[in-house]
């Protein structure tokens, strides 16, 4: 039940961001956002990683959510979908904690 109901989750992040697919936009305010209060350590990874290659992001992050909602809603390789899921919300905690006041 509660891979079904994570997958749905995912499902519902993922259709938020279909936008993304014509204009990554959103998601490059958002990086630049985060890069004002960013440490030292994550500021170079948003200037040199993240922020130039937004467009390739966006597409992995709606694909990946995609993937994962779909994959722990059908139980088709579940246990996969769930690492994804962990790692992509992992990514999003650590990302918010370091770049907070």
């Amino acid at each position: 039940v509660l891979s079904v109901l994570l997958g749905v989750f995912f499902l519902f992040e993922g259709i938020s961001k279909i936008g993304w697919l014509l204009d990554p936009s959103p998601l490059t305010a958002r990086l630049t956002g985060y890069l004002e209060n960013a440490n030292t350590w994550n500021r170079g990874y948003l200037q040199n990683v993240c922020i130039p290659w937004a467009p390739v992001f966006a597409r992995l992050v709606l694909f990946g959510e995609l993937a994962t909602g779909a994959a722990l809603v059908s139980g088709v390789w579940a246990r996969y979908a769930a690492i994804v899921a962990f790692l992509m919300v992992m990514n999003i905690h650590f990302c918010l904690l370091y770049t907070s006041d």
